[in-house]
């Protein structure tokens, strides 16, 4: 349950209060699970404010008079433009703007179909034409994708040329008269010209929006997919490790508890501290022990001085009565590999807890050998 609420705060940014993770691989999941969220919010809300945010994507130039069309050079990288050799606009700009018609001669093309291939392919950046003809292809257009504009440069009108005292001149010139009086001409050319991609006679909305695909996440999945990996086996390797530690600590365990490496005494009664592991339990036990040594040399000085104090007893007597006896202050030296050792002092340290006291008869050589 923290795990889902942790990974809930993170993508939505909730002002909410969670437990953070300890472990590595849990610290190093999160930071990339945080990079995913914020790549994924940064990528939706930018393709959402496009997808809902439309504008109008074409040169909206002015005419023939505009900065772009009399000076390409202008603006980087250069404006292009041509239109149909040798037809009725190629006379115009030949005759009226010689610079524009010196510029956009190596642009020209052979059909209408030609220039609107290339407008399309981006190889021009405008297509100069007569307007009637523009305004019908533009509203043909598969896709959608012309406009028209600019203003016209120069408006003549179409004529119908018949046979001098032709009968059907003043009848076509009635009908035409009444189509224009009641609107049938504005509505035939709007059904002609204005076709499935205008919405009224002057005006073309050519909008740019997309919507959202799975190729604009690749780069956030495939940062989570790689974390996802990386974390797994970062994981894998925090699993293996703490088996070993484990493994590695059992058998320390183990070797303690065996009787090889149980600590020894050594010859001055303290603890071998080579041989210990130093945990808090153990040092606790050290210093019991301490203590217990303390206590034990203790009681080893007060019955030295007890022993002292006390008379002989019968057999004691006897041996005295018999024999000449000394009592001497000998110092037991215990070896580890050897037998111990008794030496004769001089004299007795109070102090000296290994210096003990030994009746010793004079008649009699004993030798004694200790095993420790």
């Amino acid at each position: 349950f923290q795990s889902v609420w942790l990974t809930w705060v993170i993508l939505f940014r909730a002002p909410a209060k969670v437990n953070n993770p300890k472990s590595f691989t849990s610290k190093f999941m999160a930071n990339i699970w945080a990079c995913f969220c914020l790549a994924f919010t940064a990528s939706y809300t930018a393709n959402l404010a496009a997808f809902m945010i439309t504008k109008d994507v074409y040169f909206d130039l002015s005419g023939i008079t505009d900065p772009r069309i009399s000076n390409p050079y202008s603006v980087k990288p250069p404006f292009l433009f041509g239109t149909v050799a040798n037809g009725s606009t190629d006379e115009v700009v030949k005759t009226n703007h010689k610079l524009i018609y010196s510029y956009m001669k190596p642009f020209m093309k052979k059909n209408v179909s030609e220039g609107i291939k290339a407008l399309k392919a981006q190889e021009l950046h405008a297509f100069l034409y007569d307007a009637v003809v523009l305004d019908y292809l533009s509203g043909q257009d598969d896709g959608c994708k012309l406009r028209v504009v600019g203003n016209w440069y120069a408006m003549s009108g179409y004529g119908i040329a018949f046979p001098k005292q032709s009968k059907f001149k003043d009848m076509i010139n009635k009908e035409i008269i009444e189509m224009h009086y009641s609107g049938e001409i504005e509505r035939l050319r709007r059904f002609w010209f204005t076709g499935a991609c205008k919405s009224n006679v002057d005006q073309q909305s050519d909008r740019s929006s997309q919507p959202l695909d799975q190729r604009n996440f690749t780069s956030a999945f495939l940062l989570l997919f790689g974390g996802t990996l990386i974390a797994t086996i970062i994981l894998l390797s925090d699993n293996a490790y703490s088996r070993f530690i484990a493994r590695s600590k059992a058998n320390l365990t183990e070797d303690k508890k065996s009787p090889e490496r149980k600590p020894m005494l050594n010859n001055n009664h303290n603890l071998n501290l080579n041989d210990i592991f130093h945990t808090r339990r153990e040092k606790i036990l050290e210093k019991h022990i301490e203590i217990l040594q303390e206590r034990v040399h203790q009681l080893e000085t007060q019955v030295s001085i007890e022993s002292l104090s006390q008379p002989l007893d019968d057999n004691d007597k006897k041996l005295t009565n018999k024999s000449t006896c000394l009592v001497l202050p000998v110092r037991y030296t215990p070896e580890p590999e050897l037998s111990p050792r008794l030496e004769i002092t001089s004299r007795m340290p109070r102090d000296d807890i290994s210096t003990q006291l030994l009746l010793v008869e004079q008649t009699h050589t004993r030798v004694y050998e200790t095993v420790v």
